[in-house]
């Protein structure tokens, strides 16, 4: 038994057993695509359903097209989708940090730029131009962050 949320946009009373059958079945592969002999498969996420082939992805504006969507439809939606996920691209590279090595780099995300460095995520100030930040404030908004997450921790222990 499998737990399947129905996708915004679709109806409940929609859903009959064979669309509930189908919702079940995701992901699900709808074929080859030619341009790249990738697989395009149909899925539904939390922005809805979406088509993927390697590393493009095309959202269903249309979200009832989710049952009917054929090859022929999901290759033209991939072929005008852009290449690379929306979601997490990289503004820029600020290279290694000192200590260890690891990638710092700027976001951009759904709430505005921020500093990606190891699991933790620094948000930089409004203010700032995240293209003309430097190493060194990065360094500082990363530390200002592990002192914030560190404090947070601390208040949260006290209370008995």
């Amino acid at each position: 038994m499998k737990n399947v949320s129905i996708p915004k946009g679709i109806e409940l009373e929609s859903i009959n057993i064979d669309k509930a059958k189908f919702l079940c079945s995701l992901p699900k592969s709808l074929g080859i695509n030619p341009e790249n002999q990738k697989e395009i498969t149909l899925n539904t996420g939390r922005f809805g359903p979406y088509l993927k082939c390697e590393n493009k992805s095309a959202r269903l504006e249309n979200v009832e097209e989710i049952f009917s969507i054929g090859l022929n439809r999901a290759i033209t939606l991939i072929a005008e989708a852009k290449p690379g996920r929306m979601s997490s691209s990289i503004i820029k590279d600020l290279g290694e940090h000192p200590e260890d090595k690891k990638p710092v780099r700027i976001m951009k995300g759904q709430y505005g730029p921020y500093i990606k460095y190891k699991s933790l995520n620094a948000t930089i100030p409004e203010e700032k131009d995240p293209v003309e930040l430097t190493m060194e404030e990065a360094l500082i908004l990363i530390e200002k962050r592990r002192e914030y997450d560190k404090n947070k921790k601390l208040r949260g222990r006290k209370k008995k």
